[in-house]
């Protein structure tokens, strides 16, 4: 059973950083800017990976604009409301378990 579990501690983020260094491909660093929320992943009860969402970007690009239809005075009333899945890192392959992680980001996000 896959789940997604908070990472409150500076231990648990301090597990999530070496996750991340170690085996994210293309961006290895656990810093950023701004707001973040970050789950572990678990599979079976065993951390197998790391997700998680910041806050949007300010000012907004035109295409994030033209995909919500809205103006950027109008993103600025909706700007806390978007989130940017700024990390998804897995430890090991695991077939299909990408697809259920991100559902429960959306289910585990929204709150």
């Amino acid at each position: 059973m896959i789940q997604l579990i908070l990472i409150e501690t500076d231990e648990q983020r301090e597990i999530a950083r070496k996750i991340v260094e170690t085996h994210h491909s293309y961006v290895p660093s656990f810093d950023s800017v701004g707001r973040r929320i970050d789950w572990f992943v678990l599979v079976d009860e065993r951390i197998v990976g790391v997700i998680g969402v910041g806050s949007a970007t300010y000012p907004p690009c035109k295409d994030v604009l033209t995909h919500l239809g809205i103006t950027k005075k109008q993103y600025k009333g909706v700007f806390n409301n978007i989130a940017n899945n700024w990390r998804f890192c897995m430890t090991e392959k695991i077939p299909n378990a990408g697809t259920q992680i991100l559902k429960l980001l959306r289910i585990h996000a929204k709150y």
